[in-house]
């Protein structure tokens, strides 16, 4: 809030140091001579000058940048338009639409159809899709359900450090501590839904394998149930749905996309206060506070789904990792030779590090 009343000022006295230089100048050598000048040598300069001011939407660094990613963070669609700078505005709606209009240019007959759900394992006579591929699992339910069920989606956590040739590094003690756990299961053949993160998401919450659709924001996300997704699963086994996620509710529709696949309450950066946070929502140690918090207060007999997407694990990488206890002069001394010895790359390894705590620290606490 500080800074909008000093734009304020700045303006005024900009404005009014101009006035006063403009009234000291010889009016008709300015015109004649000076002004076409003046606009030859200034021209460069002063668009260099306005650069550094546009170049990240009025910060001066990308962790506390506004691009079209995060700029989302008000209530009101019309408002977060205006926070989006025109050029990026623009960009996204090509961008969008060029990408939505290639994955749904598709011509196929109801017979083609068909023969393509017999051929996936389907049954072609049905109805719907939902029928085609409705299976009844013939083993029993648990006698007794548990009461919290939390589904965390670790940004950018792969499964090299896992390796034995990694391990040593120390970045992924708290996970592998409980994927070596005697009551863990675990499984190292999954592959990811998709290149980023939003593939992870919409095969998540959708149930559908990643081919480009960009199920959050199509129509028909938001008149329907996918009888695939995970929200909707969970809610006929009787459990409140609740989606948590580091970032901002406006990123890529993800707020409107859960809320309208089942999940009964969407909570996101919107909503909590941190100063640790960068141009792309709450650290993650912020947001797993704010589930705890949430979590003391069930009620004993109602049965929660947590679904956690973290984000701290991503550029800009400006959490305070050092500050926290990462061994940066540890991890070094053990890199191997394929992985770069330089500060950059031992910061982001640093950030592997934090989410592995973060995690770690929850699933203690919980």
């Amino acid at each position: 809030m500080w800074r909008f009343p000093s734009a304020l000022l700045l303006g005024i006295a900009l404005a009014y140091g101009l006035r006063i230089w403009l009234h000291k100048l010889p009016v008709k050598s300015f015109v004649e001579v000076q002004h076409k000048k003046l606009v030859a040598v200034l021209t460069l300069p002063m668009l260099a000058v306005l650069c550094v001011f546009v170049r990240y939407g009025g910060a001066f660094n990308y962790a506390h940048s506004i691009n079209w990613e995060s700029a989302a963070r008000l209530k009101s669609n019309l408002l977060n338009e205006a926070i989006l700078d025109d050029g990026q505005a623009l960009y996204r709606v090509r961008d969008m639409k060029r990408k939505i209009d290639k994955v749904t240019n598709i011509n196929i007959t109801v017979a083609q159809l068909r023969e393509k759900i017999a051929a996936s394992g389907g049954n072609k006579n049905a109805d719907s899709i939902d029928k085609a591929f409705l299976h009844t699992v013939k083993q029993p339910k648990l006698a007794k359900q548990p009461r919290n069920i939390v589904l965390i989606v670790g940004e950018s956590f792969g499964d090299w450090p896992f390796l034995p040739k990694y391990k040593d590094l120390g970045l992924v003690d708290n996970m592998l501590a409980l994927k070596n756990a005697s009551d863990a299961a675990h499984i190292t053949t999954m592959l990811p839904h998709g290149s980023g993160t939003i593939s992870a998401v919409n095969s998540l919450v959708s149930g559908i394998p990643d081919m480009g659709l960009y199920e959050n924001y199509q129509a028909n996300s938001f008149n329907g149930k996918y009888a695939t997704g995970i929200g909707y699963i969970m809610k006929q086994l009787g459990y409140k749905t609740v989606f948590w996620y580091g970032g901002f509710s406006g990123w890529q529709n993800i707020g409107k996309f859960t809320k309208a696949q089942s999940f009964d309450e969407f909570h996101c950066a919107d909503e909590f206060s941190d100063n640790s946070g960068n141009a792309w929502g709450c650290s993650d140690a912020a947001l797993f506070k704010q589930i705890e918090a949430y979590m003391s207060k069930e009620k004993e007999q109602e049965k929660v789904f947590h679904v956690v997407l973290t984000t701290s694990n991503h550029p800009p990488y400006s959490i305070d990792v050092d500050g926290m206890g990462f061994p940066r002069a540890k991890v070094k001394s053990k890199l191997p030779a394929d992985i770069a010895n330089d500060e950059k790359t031992l910061t982001e390894l640093g950030h592997i590090w934090y989410a592995d705590k973060t995690m770690g620290d929850f699933v203690k606490q919980a």
